[in-house]
């Protein structure tokens, strides 16, 4: 499921010219990835990140950035010549909350919030916060 500034078209424009997708693999019928549910990290999330880093890493066209395993949310990121994308496993609240943006973004004066949330994107990458 897509998340992110994908979902909210609320991203700023890449030096590399390339753009940005953020994923999430979710799981029917396994809770969320938390720090209650350590069980989920053990036996799904990290078996998972494992198979698709080394999955990408076999494929033409794919080029693995990094595997993020020790991490609050371990991820793997790649590239193609096309997109740069993250990957994590059972985190659904990005999805939820990318909605929500969304659906805000788009209610009220139209463009108002979504230029209120560029500039200040622009002002904490100007400050690498």
């Amino acid at each position: 499921e897509p998340f992110g500034s994908f979902v909210t078209e609320l991203g700023l424009p890449r030096e590399s010219g390339r753009s940005d997708l953020d994923l999430v693999i979710l799981f029917h019928n396994y809770k969320a990835d938390s720090k209650e549910e350590k069980d989920v990290r053990t036996n799904l999330v990290m078996p998972t990140i494992d198979h698709l880093g080394r999955w990408l890493q076999r494929q033409s066209g794919f080029n693995v950035k990094n595997i993020i395993r020790h991490a609050r949310v371990p991820i793997v990121t790649f590239e193609t010549k096309d997109l740069e994308v993250d990957v994590s496993v059972q985190q659904p609240f990005g999805v939820l909350n990318s909605w929500h943006l969304r659906d805000l973004c788009r209610s009220g004066v139209p463009g108002r919030l979504p230029a209120l949330v560029r500039l200040v994107k622009q002002w904490a990458k100007s400050k690498a916060i």
